[in-house]
């Protein structure tokens, strides 16, 4: 057939329409997951005896008490492997015998810690 100005411009104003819709779509699956992701670490931290510190509070609560902190990232295997026996340490300094003389914390690298990870020089995980 013709290639004719109108058909052509039907076929982008179709596919145009088309991704925009995908990117919509694709936008809310996105922020679905953010949500269900955001829920998921929420029960975990509320169930968790470790103190889990971010850009915004590290540095006040390392200059008021000793702290061990474990700088990690999500995604770490070998962090993945130690979460339990720091969730076993934190539960014995934090909660059993908090006057053991330091808090066990963590710190996401990936997320609202990465400015802190930065600025020691967090390179690997864990540290």
């Amino acid at each position: 057939g013709a290639r004719t100005l109108e058909p052509l411009a039907a076929f982008a104003e179709k596919d145009v329409q088309g991704a925009a819709e995908a990117a919509r779509k694709a936008e809310e699956e996105a922020a679905r997951k953010a949500e269900e992701e955001a829920k998921a670490e929420a029960a975990v931290r509320a169930k968790s005896d470790v103190v889990w510190l971010n850009d915004d509070d590290f540095d006040a609560a390392v200059a008021a008490t000793p702290h061990f902190v474990k700088f990690y990232a999500p995604w770490c295997g070998h962090c993945k492997a130690l979460a339990p026996t720091w969730e076993d340490l934190a539960t014995q300094f934090n909660v059993d015998n908090p006057k053991r003389g330091a808090t066990i914390a963590k710190v996401d690298c990936t997320a609202e810690g990465k400015q802190v990870c930065s600025k020691y020089g967090v390179k690997g995980f864990p540290t």
